[in-house]
């Protein structure tokens, strides 16, 4: 089996983007020759990759190598740690012989060619040039007036350890990167879906931020709708107006603090006066009703004690016109129940307008404590610049309360002058 060509696209040493291409070799004895570091030596690791895996580990390989053996062209493929081989482009298990011990076997070292034969001096000088980058060592090292010391070269050789030390560890960190380079895709993928999870998560966020805002906005809707109507047409207005609503709010308070003093005041003084207890109420003005009532009663008793009065009167200004005419006829007597009717007329009478003069008394009260409390609900009105929200129905309530008082004082009065004369009528 005879090596036809071998293609290096990537070996540990071999700078990235850097490949080898071997072919065109001939039939006989072929020789690699080239300066330092320009691959000769991964050429034949890299074949002994191929031929022999373990002996060459590594995952950055990608090394193709073709044969030519048994009538058939035979190809090695080694992509990392495994090799795939094929026979006229089937695949197939290697062919014999490609194996370690056989590579072994047939790669020689430059001191064993070397050592081969003594008779064969130009094609060993010319080999050991070759491997000297060109130069005869041997000539130079006789020349005259070249003379190495047994120290010379050996800052050199320090530089060249060093040096190798950097390039193994130039090759550790390639190896590093491959190694990173094998793993980008799932690094890829770990970075995509991270950014979706970070972009799911920021849309959450964003409908949580526009949930909270809703309910927010929800309570001050509630919030807004407990406020008077109108509150919505306020906005900030100019620093003026504010100023002006406050002073004007402020100056409000104030007032009806004050208010309040002087109705604590005014309460104070009622209750000095006796009369706190003769507030208008409900009870009170049924009871007028009554008192009007019964008043309208006892005056169409009276006028009918009157009409008999005045017809005894009458009896009696007869009988004593019947005594001036008559000379010395006996006067009429009148009879004992007339005088009784009219005794009994004058007692109800007299108590009657002992019962008028108490309900017009309270009459007076009731009328003088609702004037008090309608200037009082007006003055604390007033002077918290609210004079117009004093209710209606108290002053409608109030003017009718004095009306009722007014017609019983005025039936009252009329009583008392039909009363007047008719009693004197009587006494008469």
């Amino acid at each position: 089996m005879r090596l036809r060509g071998l293609h290096v696209a990537a070996f540990p040493g071999l700078e990235a983007g850097t490949e080898l291409q071997l072919d065109a070799l001939g039939g006989g004895t072929n020789l690699v020759i080239g300066p330092n570091a320009s691959g000769k030596s991964t050429l034949v690791r890299a074949l002994r990759s191929v031929l022999e895996p373990d002996a060459v580990p590594g995952e950055a390989i990608r090394v193709v190598a073709t044969f030519d053996g048994d009538d058939a062209v035979w190809r090695a493929d080694r992509v990392g740690r495994r090799v795939a081989w094929t026979r006229d482009g089937r695949g197939s298990d290697p062919p014999p012989g490609a194996s370690g011990d056989a590579f072994e076997a047939l790669a020689i070292s430059v001191d064993d060619l070397a050592d081969v034969t003594h008779s064969d001096v130009a094609a060993e000088r010319a080999i050991a040039r070759a491997l000297a980058g060109g130069f005869d060592l041997d000539a130079v090292r006789a020349a005259p007036g070249f003379d190495v010391g047994p120290r010379h070269g050996q800052t050199e050789e320090r530089t060249l350890t060093e040096r190798r030390h950097d390039l193994r560890e130039v090759e550790r960190r390639q190896e590093t990167l491959r190694r990173a380079l094998a793993g980008r895709d799932a690094l890829v993928a770990a970075r995509d879906d991270a950014r979706a999870a970070r972009g799911e998560v920021e849309r959450l966020d964003a409908a949580l931020a526009l949930a909270e805002a809703l309910a927010t906005q929800a309570t001050l809707a509630e919030d807004l709708a407990t406020f008077p109507r109108g509150m919505e047409q306020l906005g900030d207005g100019d620093a003026d107006a504010r100023t002006s609503h406050h002073a004007r709010r402020d100056d409000l308070r104030a007032r009806r603090r004050d208010a309040d003093r002087r109705r604590d005041a005014a309460d104070d003084a009622l209750a000095a006066t006796g009369l706190a207890d003769a507030a208008v109420s409900l009870t009170d003005v049924a009871a007028l009703e009554a008192a009007q009532r019964d008043l309208a009663a006892r005056e169409h008793d009276v006028r009918g004690h009157v009409t008999a009065a005045r017809e005894a009167v009458a009896q009696r200004d007869a009988a004593a016109a019947a005594v001036g005419a008559g000379g010395d006829a006996p006067p009429p007597q009148v009879e004992g129940a007339p005088l009784d009717a009219i005794e009994g007329q004058l007692v109800d009478l007299r108590t009657a307008e002992a019962r008028v003069a108490a309900v017009d008394e309270r009459l007076e009260r009731v009328a003088t404590r609702i004037e008090e409390v309608v200037r009082e609900a007006h003055r604390t009105a007033e002077a918290a610049g609210a004079g117009d929200l004093v209710p209606q129905d108290v002053t409608a309530s109030a003017a009718a309360w004095t009306a009722a008082g007014d017609a019983v004082r005025g039936r009252r009065d009329a009583l008392r002058a039909a009363g007047g004369a008719e009693g004197r009528a009587l006494g008469r």
